[in-house]
């Protein structure tokens, strides 16, 4: 009981008491009055007078203060009265009152709102008639009423116009001032909740077809790496059962020597928003040793903070690139043989060249021959040098420039011996750059030792190589004496060579003359040239 109600009781209660105690003793002295009187005759008048009045006023001023708590006892039970009937019209959940006969004493606006009805088409209506049919539910509602005094259940509620909802139904006894038993039925329509869980079975079931259909083993770990949840591919790839999984460190069912010595530290760093992707070896059930490909990513999992981990068996690409590696390496010993063999047959064109210029008495053609030798040396030298390279397709000119002066003796003919003071950093050609600079230098040689003569009978050239980034600068100069500038060559096969080559290397080429030949050449290094691009077309 509340404080009120708690006080007007028991003020009540006091005077009720307190009136029928002055009661008693009102009677108790006016029978002794009337007894003096009837047996001896004794009456004062006086006294008796005023001993009825105090009685009299005593127990009018206590049945006064009786009556008045009687008010404010029967006021508070209309206002209560008041309260329960407002709380009972406007309540949001549907409330019928029944008999045990099943019908209907009393609804409120909600429950005539819900099973779309008017407060006087259902009062004194057998509750079957409420709905579209006899519903075996709300019967069963009410035999378990009787037999546990109270119940809740889900069910659906049909109305006689045919529709229906899902509503949440609550029964219990109740009684009447009379004692007679009620039974008071409280409908909570449920659409919107039903409808709610709908979406979420819904979702839930898209999002474990989406885990359970997907290829890649997905994990889902908590802080301190413990798996929470796995899906089916998980177990089909590891040869699990997916109850196996849960609250495993997956260093305990997958490969412990993968997987301890890196997973703490990877795991922060996902849990720091860093996506992280490793490869390793995994092990199945069964012992099998196979590759993964693992994707370690921070996530959300019913609103906690996680580790997802998709992890994808890599076996066919892991053979693939074995497959790869194999021929790539059996393609690289094919160009090694190619590059030795070309070696070896231009080595065999310059020897037979070499024989038929002793059975030539002609100084011009010896010397023709001379020069087509030092041709075809300086593209066996490159394929020499591209032999003892790593990749095959490219070398370092430096080196093959040193070999290159080393050889170079004579331009001409072995009469007149040559010095080259070479200055150059060390740097890489791909071969189709290689080729045409290492004739372009070789033309430019012999071309200009067609024009010197020194007075001491040897040459002398200064070869200095600068590269910038991805240019490259090369300077000739043919610092002994000069009989004709070569800028004033204008047939010449020599010259023919050098400007194609010039070309073919996409060149800037200047020649100029001061007492020597000197030959400025500028291009820019490209490093990843496919396919052949050597190639003369003389015009």
């Amino acid at each position: 009981m509340d404080g009120k109600k708690d006080t007007l009781y028991k003020d009540f209660k006091i005077e009720k008491h307190f009136t029928v105690i002055i009661v008693i003793i009102t009677v108790v002295i006016l029978g002794i009055l009337l007894t003096n009187i009837l047996t001896e005759g004794v009456y004062d008048g006086v006294r008796d007078f005023i001993i009825v009045s105090v009685l009299m006023l005593t127990g009018s001023i206590s049945s006064y203060f009786y009556i008045r708590n009687l008010k404010r006892w029967r006021r508070y039970i209309i206002e209560q009265n008041d309260e329960l009937e407002l709380i009972f019209a406007n309540t949001m959940e549907g409330i019928l009152l029944i008999d045990k006969e099943g019908t209907i004493i009393n609804s409120n606006n909600f429950a005539n709102k819900l099973l779309a009805v008017k407060d006087t088409d259902i009062k004194g209506e057998h509750i079957s008639k409420v709905f579209q049919y006899d519903n075996k539910d709300i019967f069963k509602l009410r035999r378990n009423v009787e037999k546990y005094n109270s119940c809740r259940e889900a069910m659906p509620i049909y109305r006689q116009d045919g529709s229906s909802f899902i509503a949440e139904v609550s029964a219990s006894v109740t009684h009447k001032k009379t004692g007679e038993e009620l039974f008071c039925i409280v409908i909570k329509d449920e659409t919107e909740t039903t409808e709610y869980l709908n979406r979420i079975n819904a979702s839930e079931k898209t999002y474990r077809d989406l885990l359970n259909n997907v290829q890649d083993a997905i994990f889902i770990q908590d802080r301190e790496g413990k798996i929470i949840q796995a899906n089916a591919s998980a177990a089909r790839m590891f040869g699990y059962d997916l109850v196996e999984f849960k609250g495993k460190m997956p260093k305990e069912i997958l490969s412990s020597q993968s997987f301890e010595q890196f997973e703490p530290e990877l795991l922060k760093q996902a849990f720091d928003g860093e996506r992280k992707i490793f490869n390793r070896w995994a092990q199945k059930k069964d012992g099998t040793i196979f590759p993964i490909e693992t994707t370690l990513s921070k996530g959300k999992f019913f609103g906690e903070d996680v580790a997802i981990g998709i992890i994808r068996d890599i076996s066919d690409r892991h053979e693939s690139i074995k497959e790869l590696q194999e021929a790539n390496k059996q393609n690289k010993v094919l160009l090694q043989e190619i590059h030795h063999r070309v070696k070896n047959n231009m080595a065999l064109i310059s020897g037979l060249l070499n024989l038929q210029s002793f059975d030539v008495d002609d100084p011009y053609i010896q010397s023709i021959l001379v020069k087509s030798q030092r041709r075809i040396h300086a593209v066996a030298d490159v394929h020499e040098f591209l032999y003892q390279s790593k990749d095959l397709v490219s070398l370092d000119f430096k080196s093959y420039l040193d070999s290159f002066v080393k050889n170079y003796s004579t331009a001409v003919n072995s009469t007149q011996p040559v010095d080259i003071l070479l200055n150059s950093p060390s740097f890489i050609l791909n071969v189709n750059q290689a080729i045409p600079t290492a004739l372009l230098l070789n033309e430019i040689l012999l071309t200009s030792g067609e024009q010197s003569s020194s007075q001491n009978g040897r040459r002398q050239i200064t070869i200095d190589i600068q590269v910038i980034q991805d240019n490259v600068y090369i300077d000739i100069t043919e610092m002994s004496g000069i009989t004709r500038n070569m800028g004033d060559i204008q047939s010449s096969l020599g010259r023919d060579i050098i400007r194609n080559l010039s070309l073919q290397l996409d060149a800037n080429l200047k020649t100029s003359y001061n007492g020597q030949n000197r030959y400025e050449i500028e291009f820019k290094r490209k490093r990843n040239i496919c396919g052949s691009s050597s190639n003369l077309s003389l015009n």
